[in-house]
C-alpha cells in the first residue's frame, strides 16, 4: 500500500482485526475466476466465501466479487483498495 493511501486503509484494517479476534471469525475466499483489466489497474476474483465463527460454519456464500484496485508510478504498483462489489457491476 502506498503511503499516499495508509492512513484511509490502516483504520478499516485495525476495524477488521479487532472484531475478528473479538468475534472468532475466520473466513476463506476460494477463486474460481479472475479479470483483468489492465488499462483500469483493476483485478476482479470470483469464488465462494466460508466463514466461520470458532468452530461452527456459516452458510456458504457463492458468486463473491472482490475487486483489487491498483496503481503504478513510477515503475512501482501498489495497492489502493480491496472492496467485495455486487456480481452484477
Amino acid at each position: 500500500v502506498s503511503e499516499q493511501y495508509w492512513p484511509s486503509i490502516q483504520p478499516r484494517l485495525l476495524r477488521e482485526a479487532e472484531q475478528v479476534k473479538s468475534e472468532h471469525i475466520s473466513s476463506r475466499f476460494d477463486i474460481e475466476h479472475v479479470e483483468v483489466a489492465v488499462e483500469d489497474l483493476k483485478v476482479r476474483f470470483t469464488g465462494v466465501l466460508q466463514k466461520h465463527v470458532g468452530r461452527r460454519p456459516l452458510a456458504r456464500e457463492k458468486d463473491v466479487v472482490y475487486q483489487v484496485s491498483l496503481d503504478y508510478a513510477q515503475g512501482e504498483i501498489s495497492l489502493l483498495s480491496i472492496n467485495r462489489v455486487d456480481p452484477e457491476q
